[in-house]
């Protein structure tokens, strides 16, 4: 299990704002960690996506979020934002940052 807390600081330390998958044909830029808590109340997370904490966006349609219960980190579209279609992007936010 991971806290919202944890996240929250492993963004604010990264040096990276972006992350990028070749082999997935991904890129997802992370939000700053100062807005990452008035984002996901802003997006209504806790509502349509509970139990995942967004911490970025492709720019388009999709958000990238952490899975507290598991730490992994998954691509979940934002409209309409569903858990059940998410997709695995790596097992641990330690991997993108």
């Amino acid at each position: 299990m991971i806290t919202k807390e944890i996240i929250i600081e492993k963004i604010s330390q990264s040096l990276k704002y972006t992350y990028e998958s070749i082999e997935q044909q991904l890129t997802f830029e992370f939000w700053d960690a100062d807005d990452l808590i008035s984002l996901n109340t802003d997006y209504n997370v806790d509502e349509y996506a509970p139990g995942f904490f967004g911490i970025g966006t492709d720019g388009g349609d999709e958000m990238l979020t952490v899975e507290l219960s598991s730490g992994k980190v998954y691509s979940i579209p934002f409209i309409p934002m569903d858990s059940n279609d998410k997709v695995l992007i790596t097992n641990s936010i330690d991997d993108l940052i």
